[in-house]
């Protein structure tokens, strides 16, 4: 049987960066375990490595659908993703993505998906489906107090955050009143942020556990006046080794883990021994990012 005939059929259409693209693809995977079939939107250069993160079963409910950005001077089309994009062609990727409102278009209209997830930075997307009668949520891949402050001074700019605890210092909020700030298409990133969560479709989805961020989460609600769904942190499932690895010159590279981020371990099945004293090989990185962390 066609898995499409019988499925809800959501179209995804994520930021250009692979930090933005990994969360949208393992709620793919995690949504085709509930009957779900899922089309994953974005550029050839982007999917050419989101092939390499799909098994032969993830394949079955999961298809990647080529979005046409168009191709300028300045950004070819190796230039369609973030990764390894020189910093002053960020307003020139937005504005060419923008211009793709064509190619996402006709998708809409080829696929008929039942719902479109789409980005924090793509205020057009949710216009676009509303057009053909598609409802469109906004899934955040962030914390919910990352957002939720962003989302603060966005609509209450003379007014305090109300956890005191989470602060920008004066040189970090210059950075993001410099980031808010940012413009392409003549329009402000942080009025592209409002925009996409005001028409999200009734509720807002965000990468995140009440556990940790519940009174963030609420917040947020009252915030965006929507309801706020956490689907729980994303996590691309991997082997752990627990013996070390040589790096070229033959030494093994150690890096400790601390302690307190040991509960982590619970969310990802992994031995708390191996978190303990974490073995990675010199060309490997790790980066946990909770909350304001995730500007750094």
């Amino acid at each position: 049987m066609d898995t499409r005939k019988r499925s809800f059929r959501i179209l995804m259409l994520p930021w250009l960066a692979h930090g933005h693209i990994s969360p949208f693809l393992e709620l793919a995977k995690a949504l085709t375990k509930r009957n779900f079939y899922i089309y994953v939107c974005s550029t050839p250069v982007n999917l050419s490595s989101l092939k390499q993160n799909l098994s032969e079963k993830d394949s079955i409910s999961i298809k990647l659908v080529e979005l046409q950005v168009p191709t300028l001077p300045e950004l070819p089309p190796h230039h369609h993703t973030t990764n390894g994009l020189p910093p002053n062609l960020m307003p020139t990727l937005k504005e060419a993505v923008d211009m793709a409102k064509p190619s996402f278009h006709n998708i809409l209209r080829t696929l008929k998906p039942d719902m479109v997830l789409y980005d924090f930075l793509l205020p057009w997307v949710p216009a676009l489906a509303s057009a053909q009668n598609i409802p469109a949520v906004s899934f955040i891949a962030t914390g919910a107090a990352t957002f939720s402050y962003v989302v603060h001074y966005k609509l209450n700019p003379d007014s305090e955050y109300p956890f005191s605890s989470i602060y920008y210092r004066e040189y970090e909020n210059h950075k993001l009143t410099g980031m808010a700030d940012a413009t392409a298409s003549g329009i402000k990133d942080s009025d592209r942020v409002i925009n996409c969560v005001e028409q999200s479709s009734g509720m807002i989805l965000i990468k995140t556990c009440r556990e940790i961020e519940g009174k963030y989460i609420d917040y947020l609600s009252r915030l965006s006046k929507k309801k706020i769904v956490p689907v729980g942190p994303s996590f691309r499932r991997q082997q752990w080794k627990t013996r070390p690895r040589k790096s070229s010159n033959g030494l093994a590279r150690r890096i400790v883990v601390p302690r307190y981020l040991l509960p982590l371990a619970v969310n990802i099945s992994c031995p708390e021994k191996i978190w303990s004293r974490l073995l990675l090989d010199w060309s490997s990185a790790m980066l946990i990012s909770y909350g304001l962390l995730g500007s750094l």
